[in-house]
């Protein structure tokens, strides 16, 4: 059983490897020299040399984080599809990376889509941009020590990506229904957006 167990680890890790090597970015399109990673965007390390090709990490509404950004250097494409925005439209679309270095979309029919990665505004603490993620909506620069965030359930409440919109843009919410303590108490309370957290403020009355 344990040699089982074995030889099953390793053709999982070889099939991984097939497919790309997620502990690094790739070779520049241009002059086949590694991409280092800065804070907004994938360029060539040998730009001091003249090559100045860069990814920039936010591209038709969705924010191209590193994982991502090794599959587009590596094999040419995203593995999953993403909710792109491009004009007024919106629709699921692999990412594409060009011989040339440009990024495009291969647009997609019936496949799940990736919602990760859609990009609400500006974030508040940085250069990052605020994305949605499975359980937030957090800063794309983590990375590089960010801490904005707003957790999609507060106290029992969910918080919808428009309550979110409101905090980054106007900084608090407003009174608000239907949050709950930990004895399952109600209570209401006005949400604020304080240096990149999220705050309670209880001296807003229900008729205010």
């Amino acid at each position: 059983m344990a040699e089982i167990i074995q030889f099953t680890h390793q053709l999982k890790n070889k099939k991984k490897k097939l497919l790309y090597d997620d502990t690094q970015l790739g070779a520049c399109p241009r002059c086949q020299q590694p991409i280092i990673e800065g804070r907004q965007a994938y360029g060539c390390s040998q730009w001091k040399s003249g090559c100045q090709y860069v990814l920039t990490k936010q591209h038709y509404g969705v924010t191209i984080t590193r994982d991502m950004a090794s599959q587009l250097l590596q094999m040419g494409r995203t593995l999953k599809a993403y909710l792109l925005k491009v004009d007024k439209d919106s629709f699921a679309a692999q990412l594409i990376l060009q011989r040339t270095g440009e990024l495009s979309y291969n647009k997609l029919q019936n496949q799940p889509v990736q919602t990760q990665g859609l990009v609400l505004a500006d974030c508040p603490l940085c250069n990052g941009k605020i994305i949605e993620t499975s359980k937030a909506y957090s800063c794309s620069e983590w990375r590089n020590g960010c801490k904005a965030v707003i957790w999609k359930v507060i106290a029992h409440k969910v918080i919808t990506e428009e309550l979110a919109l409101k905090l980054l843009n106007e900084g608090e919410t407003g009174l608000l229904k239907g949050f709950k303590s930990t004895k399952d108490t109600e209570f209401d309370a006005n949400l604020k957006l304080v240096n990149g957290k999220v705050e309670m403020d209880f001296n807003l009355s229900a008729g205010s």
